[in-house]
């Protein structure tokens, strides 16, 4: 991992949130909510690899005794985290990535009917942008990856329906 820090910008301007305070004011909530994204930022890389770690045992039990319901709600619950949690992380192609893996296994396919092959891409390539600290959507790399795992469900999802 690098010793690059990331910041998450706000698409928000939370002052303008928050009603104007008493000139004689002491506390400065925005500042204050601001200040603890910053101390609690150098653990985003951590958390996202207990995901990441979550997402692969779930991918490892099936590769071992096979896809069946319980273990395809283990593995989308994991992917589902990551697609919620991982632009807050910093990791957004990570989160497109699950965001992909979860409309693959949210289709009304027989568990036992899923491409193997396409998860454990997904799977691995979750692993890969979060090894590689891919933080950013930019990444010329991992734009690819996400390009070809979406057209992957895309085609699945629209044979499916045929």
């Amino acid at each position: 991992m690098t010793d690059k820090a990331y910041m998450m910008k706000s698409p928000v301007d939370l002052g303008k949130k928050v009603p104007e305070l008493p000139k004689d004011a002491t506390f400065d909530p925005v500042s204050s909510a601001e200040q603890a994204l910053v101390d609690i930022e150098q653990d985003f890389g951590k958390w996202m690899n207990v995901e990441t770690d979550r997402l692969i045992a779930a991918w490892q039990d099936i590769s071992a005794k096979g896809m069946i319901p319980d273990r395809r709600e283990v593995l989308y619950g994991a992917s589902h985290d990551i697609k919620g949690e991982a632009a807050t992380f910093g990791y957004p192609l990570a989160g497109e990535i699950a965001d992909h893996l979860c409309r693959l296994l949210d289709t009304n396919t027989d568990a036992g009917n899923l491409p193997l092959d396409v998860i454990e891409n997904h799977v691995l390539a979750i692993q890969a942008v979060v090894r590689e600290d891919a933080r950013g959507d930019d990444h010329h790399v991992g734009r690819e990856l996400v390009a070809e795992l979406k057209g992957l469900v895309d085609d699945f999802i629209a044979e499916r329906h045929k």
